[in-house]
């Protein structure tokens, strides 16, 4: 552990000393002595266990041979500043009545959203765990990560064992192609084949096709779901 390390720990716990024995005492937030002592014990008690758990990151990583990356010394300093002007404004905030209409106005627009997607998210949970399923099953490497498209849900981007690889999922019904065409894919688009040396999953709704390439996802599902 270097020298700085130490300094830098021994010049933390006196600025939570400074904070708490000093600007307590000078600048009060709230005009209440006890809710002032609140806010500023998390502060400074803050900074200790901050600065104890930073140590304790430091001393780990120079014993495995590591360096562990840190704030600097001014970057701590301007969050724990941050974080007393952050407790300062809130507190002069829930005075006012506004506050409180503008906190309840997105309270209830975050509880509409929520119980208005809940059925969505389930769903898409499902969705993934049936995808996650049938890879582990039909392929020989290991899924580490799964993430869904943002704009739409039938590409997936799949993280394994074996490299980054690119799921099209299609819903079965939409796919206007017959089935030999399927077998032939290979042909034209980047397709991986299962462990069977099968083109494409088919599962109850949706078809999965697993590609090396990203760039071939609009094709191939432009070509799958054309009209023939």
């Amino acid at each position: 552990m270097k020298l700085q390390n130490l300094a830098r720990f021994i010049l933390e716990l006196l600025l939570s000393f400074f904070i708490k024995r000093v600007v307590q005492v000078n600048v009060p937030i709230t005009g209440n002595v006890n809710v002032d002592n609140i806010i500023y014990g998390i502060v400074s008690y803050g900074i200790i266990l901050f600065s104890l758990f930073n140590l304790v990151q430091v001393f780990i990583a120079h014993r495995r041979g590591k360096e562990k990356k840190k704030l600097s010394t001014f970057a701590s300093l301007g969050i724990y500043a941050g974080v007393i002007i952050v407790a300062i404004g809130i507190w002069q905030l829930i005075k006012i009545w506004v506050f409180w209409v503008v906190f309840g106005g997105i309270i209830i627009g975050y509880l509409i959203y929520y119980f208005k997607n809940r059925s969505y998210k389930k769903e898409i949970r499902l969705f993934k765990k049936s995808i996650k399923k049938a890879l582990s099953v039909e392929f020989d490497f290991k899924l580490h990560k799964l993430k869904i498209n943002s704009h739409t849900e039938n590409f997936i981007t799949i993280t394994t064992s074996e490299g980054v690889y690119y799921v099209l999922a299609v819903p079965t019904e939409e796919i206007t192609r017959p089935t030999s065409d399927l077998e032939t894919l290979d042909k034209d688009f980047s397709i991986v084949a299962t462990s069977t040396d099968d083109k494409y999953i088919l599962l109850r709704y949706i078809t999965l096709f697993v590609l090396k390439e990203e760039k071939d996802l609009v094709g191939l599902y432009t070509y799958l779901t054309e009209p023939s």
